[in-house]
């Protein structure tokens, strides 16, 4: 397993060190940004573009943790557009992260199923899209090994939560393939938890400096 190293694409900065999460500026903030009436934390299209512009056919592309749907929603249509026969997987457990514990009570319902599938519906893609209401552990036991050539990480932001999703998706991988995910910077779970499994290193993506991601060995 090795960090990418895509040149002037994603790969580890050039001392190769992991700084700490408080030493890198955070893009992500208390509150959501708000586009089209979707509340979201996605400052990472530019990731998710290139990975369904990587992906060989056939492959499957899961993002686990995905909020309102926005991002997921974008991922949809990049990848209808590709004309890949590419398989979109989006997993959520619907009850958010402890940090959301105050919009998860101002919901109607308590809980984020409904706006993933409006968001998708009204979006034009929920026919393109397969969306699993399940922890992401369990989630992953639907998965074919071996079948996805991203597995996007941005649900629960503890190191324990983390190195459960990991531990969990990374058998799903295409060797040469990438898991990756959001909030490097902003997280110390996640910082650790990436570190504890693919050494202590920087796996920042250098243009999406909000995300991480390790390319899994051919």
């Amino acid at each position: 397993m090795s960090s990418i190293h895509t040149a002037s694409r994603i790969e580890p900065s050039a001392n190769g060190t992991a700084p700490h999460p408080a030493s890198v500026p955070s893009s992500v903030q208390s509150q959501p940004w708000v586009n089209g009436n979707v509340p979201n934390y996605c400052d990472y299209t530019v990731l998710l573009n290139r990975m369904v512009d990587t992906a060989p056919p056939n492959s499957w592309l899961v993002e686990v943790g995905i909020y309102h749907g926005f991002s997921l929603r974008h991922l949809a249509h990049r990848a209808k557009a590709a004309r890949n026969n590419l398989t979109v997987v989006g997993v959520d457990w619907g009850r958010g992260s402890p940090e959301h514990a105050d919009q998860m009570a101002a919901l109607p319902c308590g809980n984020l199923a409904g706006p993933m599938l409006s968001t998708l519906i009204t979006g034009g893609v929920a026919d393109d899209v397969m969306l699993v209401l399940a922890p992401s552990v369990k989630a992953a036991k639907l998965v074919p090994d071996g079948s996805c050539h991203m597995v996007f990480i941005d649900g629960d932001h503890s190191r324990a939560g983390v190195l459960a999703d990991i531990e969990a998706w990374l058998p799903k991988i295409k060797p040469g393939s990438y898991i990756c995910g959001h909030d490097w910077p902003t997280f110390p779970g996640v910082h650790g938890a990436v570190c504890d499994v693919f050494g202590h290193k920087n796996h920042m993506v250098l243009d999406c400096p909000s995300c991480w991601a390790v390319q899994i060995g051919k």
